[in-house]
């Protein structure tokens, strides 16, 4: 099964991540609350797919994003699909963070079938 990380500081909004994945079978699975400690994990660790709530207390989403996205380029970890998750609407964050190299972005709330959907089409049919 392939690994995820979920890089998002509400204990809350996790575990409704986290339940929503595990129903549709992903089962390996990690949770990171702080940018810091979710780039940390993510540079030592094999994913196939990283995502990251834009708006973390301790380093902006977008920062994590670039800094692994880099690194990526660089050959250092293998290139993965980095989603983001943000309650921010805008069309000028959303074309940001593409333009950093996210895959995709999730708007929160979000529904199941949006979570599932994304994750299918920027990991590919599983």
């Amino acid at each position: 099964m392939t690994r995820l990380l979920l890089i998002e500081d509400h204990p809350q909004n996790a575990r409704s991540f986290l339940r929503m994945l595990l129903k549709h079978g992903y089962e390996a699975l990690d949770w990171e609350q702080t940018g810091i400690s979710g780039l940390e994990i993510a540079l030592r660790g094999t994913y196939g797919a990283i995502l990251i709530d834009l708006d973390l207390p301790d380093l902006d989403g977008m920062h994590v994003g670039l800094a692994l996205y880099g690194h990526m380029l660089k050959g250092r970890i293998p290139r993965v699909p980095l989603v983001a998750l943000t309650a921010r609407t805008d069309t000028s964050t959303r074309a940001e963070a593409e333009r950093l190299g996210f895959s995709a972005w999730i708007a929160k709330p979000c529904t199941e079938t949006t979570l599932i959907e994304t994750l299918r089409k920027v990991m590919g049919a599983r």
